[in-house]
């Protein structure tokens, strides 16, 4: 399934829980932060009321085990296979208050449509207006609502996949006069360790990521809705010539690359290893 749906857990409702993570992703989006990523297609159309009549699909059921027993129906092929995969799913049809009478073949459509829309919708109704009203702070839900094309790629769980050229965009690099000088001599350097290191990790020739440097950078694996603030920088640890890791300010959205390797191979060594010891957030 691509995606999720909310399930329905009544604790969680008493604890007004669905109403928190509506607030909590609303203050994200208000303040540039990142949206949650994570619903499937059809959820983001019950969120914003994009259609009038929402037909769930079994791909759309959250249970592992109560799409098994859907599908098991749906895969019968004679009354004799629909009888028994109904018999098996008794417990599954009886919570979606479907009758697991069967008296033709044809009831095998009825079945499946009543579970299917008893468990991807008819179950989520509760959390999902708890989840709403959370939205309503700072006006989200309306303007979710108004633009629904602009928040969809927000919410929806969707393939993403950062590339060396999109993230060099995002890191411009601040260096001295290009006039000889020892200090430009060794930018230009590291500059070109720089651009292999990122070549060979789109590449997949290390135990990091594209999106691991961002997140050592930025704090966040992809560009936030209202773009990164501060812009993001890439400076050089010429005021620390010795040490061989490189240094991130996740405040300030700054990478300082280290100024002490002669070689290529030693540059991707340390870069790596001071990305994976950081910890994923604030400075190694």
């Amino acid at each position: 399934m691509l995606g999720m749906i909310l399930s329905l857990k009544f604790a969680a409702l008493e604890d007004h829980l669905y109403l928190y993570v509506g607030q909590i992703i609303a203050l994200s989006l208000i303040h540039g932060g990142p949206g949650p990523h994570f619903m499937s297609p059809m959820m983001f159309d019950m969120l914003a009321k994009t259609q009038n009549s929402i037909v769930p699909s079994i791909e759309d059921i959250h249970s592992a085990d109560i799409k098994e027993a859907i599908l098991k129906i749906s895969l019968a092929s004679d009354l004799d296979t629909l009888q028994d995969a109904v018999c098996q799913a008794s417990i599954v049809l009886e919570a979606a208050g479907s009758s697991p009478l069967v008296t033709s073949f044809g009831d095998k459509a009825r079945i499946i449509k009543e579970t299917v829309q008893h468990f991807a919708i008819d179950n989520i109704i509760l959390p999902l207006q708890q989840f709403r009203k959370g939205l309503t702070l700072g006006s989200i839900l309306r303007k979710l609502e108004d633009n629904p094309e602009v928040f969809k790629p927000l919410f929806i769980k969707c393939d993403y996949r950062l590339t060396a050229d999109t993230l060099c965009k995002y890191l411009p690099i601040t260096r001295t006069p290009q006039d000889g000088s020892n200090r430009s001599i060794v930018e230009n350097r590291i500059v070109a360790y720089w651009m292999d290191f990122v070549l060979d990790i789109e590449e997949g020739d290390d135990d990091i990521s594209l999106e691991d440097i961002l997140v050592f950078i930025t704090g966040s694996d992809r560009e936030p809705p209202l773009g990164f603030f501060p812009t993001p920088c890439i400076e050089f640890q010429h005021d620390l010539p010795t040490n061989p890791l490189p240094l991130a300010n996740t405040c300030g959205n700054i990478l300082k690359l280290p100024v002490l390797h002669r070689n290529n191979e030693e540059f991707k060594k340390f870069m790596v290893l001071g990305m994976q010891c950081a910890g994923g957030f604030g400075m190694t």
